[in-house]
Parts: structure tokens; sequence; C-alpha cells
């Protein structure tokens, strides 16, 4: 291992996998590539790109794990004896796919991990869930008038009381799923900012928030209460009363919170003014 990026790789497993799935994607679009070709066109995580040094403890560690492998021919087009190994996705390193966190952005991803027949499916899908997601909000405002003059609400009819249940256990199957792998997917890019000291010296405060246990979390529970009402109303049959829409208003206000101490963070990165160098540690 040549930098201390490549040391840290080594004894987490979970980090090494998010730097690989920057490289394996950058390999697939640009062909096989030395590491000098890499470093030139730029690798980027959390918006900083790879030195060389990194760069091929990161190649080092894919070369391990089968996820690519040198190029046969050492000539390039003209006959000219290549001086850097070439590397290229193997069948398996080709599978993997970008890194994706807890975002409203990775939604679409996430369908078309689970989706067998490629992005025009997962594309109907999206259609049917924004589809499903209007004729439940109008079966809200259908279940939730009340009755003149103090009567009761009228019960919806069974076809209706079905439909809603369905339509409400997809709803939840859907957002836990984009929940479980927006998590997993955050604990990994977590674990990939804790180990990278040149990230943390460059932008402290956006690493104090990237590597931060409680931002996913805390996001988790926007998400929660954002639905938990919903939720109550599909799945248990409760009529969507004002009080239940306490919690849906509160996890509004603690999405735009995490929303705008992230853009706090983030300015740091935009203010940048280039390169900081880094003191020597002494020797322990």
């Amino acid at each position: 291992m040549r930098s201390q990026l490549g040391t840290q790789l080594e004894s987490d497993g979970d980090a090494q996998s998010v730097f690989h799935q920057i490289l394996l994607p950058h390999l697939v679009l640009h062909g096989a590539s030395s590491a000098e070709e890499i470093e030139g066109r730029g690798l980027p995580l959390f918006r900083l790109n790879l030195e060389g040094g990194e760069i091929l403890d990161v190649l080092e560690l894919a070369r391990r794990k089968r996820l690519i492998e040198p190029l046969p021919d050492c000539r390039d087009a003209y006959g000219d004896v290549i001086a850097q190994t070439e590397w290229a996705p193997t069948q398996r390193g080709r599978e993997l796919k970008p890194p994706r966190g807890l975002t409203l952005a990775a939604f679409r991803d996430y369908v078309m991990a689970v989706t067998p027949a490629g992005p025009k499916i997962a594309q109907y899908v999206q259609y049917a869930l924004v589809a499903l997601g209007l004729v439940l909000g109008s079966a809200i405002g259908v279940s939730s008038s009340s009755g003149k003059d103090g009567e009761p609400v009228k019960a919806e009819p069974a076809p209706l009381q079905a439909g809603i249940m369905v339509g409400g256990i997809v709803v939840a199957l859907c957002i836990g799923f984009v929940i479980y792998r927006g998590m997993a997917g955050d604990a990994k890019l977590r674990h990939a900012a804790r180990v990278w000291k040149r990230l943390r010296h460059r932008w402290p405060k956006f690493w104090r928030w990237q590597s931060s246990w409680q931002r996913p979390w805390l996001g988790l529970l926007a998400v929660v209460l954002v639905t938990a009402p919903f939720g109550v109303r599909f799945l248990l049959g409760l009529h969507l009363h004002l009080w239940l829409l306490i919690p849906y208003f509160l996890g509004i206000l603690l999405w735009l919170a995490l929303f705008a101490v992230s853009r706090h963070c983030d300015q740091e990165r935009s203010e940048d003014p280039g390169p900081v160098a880094i003191a020597p540690q002494p020797a322990e």
C-alpha cells in the first residue's frame, strides 16, 4: 500500500466497496485505463478527486477481488510498448453501480435494482406508483368527508376499502425497500468518509456531517414522520383527522432542517480555494 487511504481500506470492507463502486463504472464508461489516465480524467468521491497513490491502491484492492484484470496486450494502437498497466473491468466488476445513499434522487436506481427487464420497466413502475399515489390521495378526500348534522361518516364500499389496503401495502413495501437500500448505502458512504483523512483535512465541516452516524437516522426519522399518518390511514383503516397530520408537518420541518445543515456543510466545498497541505503526523 502506498497511501494512507490504502492502509485504511485494507481493514474496512464497507469503505473499500464504495471506492470500488466509483472505480468500476469509470472503467466501464471510459474503457481500459492506466492509473495515470484515470487520474488525468479525475476519479471523484464526495467531489474530491483521488490522487495517484490512492488510485493505485484502489486498483490493487480491486484486482485482489477479481473486479479488474490487466490487459494482456502491452502495446497501444501505434505498436508502442505501454509503460503502465492498463486495467479493464471483469464481468463481475461490470455489475457494480455507483454508491447511493438515502436520497430521493436515488429512488429510480433502487427501482431499477429490482427490475429484471431494464430501465423501461422501471420507468413504468414509477408511473404506476405516481398514479397509485393520486388514487390513494383521492381516497383520503372521500373517506375523510364528514356526514351532515353530526351524522357518522359513511363507511367506504368494500372494494374501495380493499383497494386502499392493497395500495397502502404496496406503497409501504416500496418505501421500506428504498429506506433499507438507502440506509445500507449511507452506512458504507459513512465508512468511506471516515477512513479518508485527506477529505477530513480538506473539508472538515463536510467530513463531520458525512461521517456522522446521526445523519442517516435523522433522515429516516423524517421519512417515518412524513409517512406515518398515511400508514395509519391505509393500514389501520382510521380516518385522517387533523391530529394525525402533526407528525407529517414535524417530518417536513425536520427534513428542511437537515437540508439546511447539508447545504451549510456543502458550502465549504463550493468556497474551497484549492488543495490544502496536510501537516505530517508525528510517529507514535
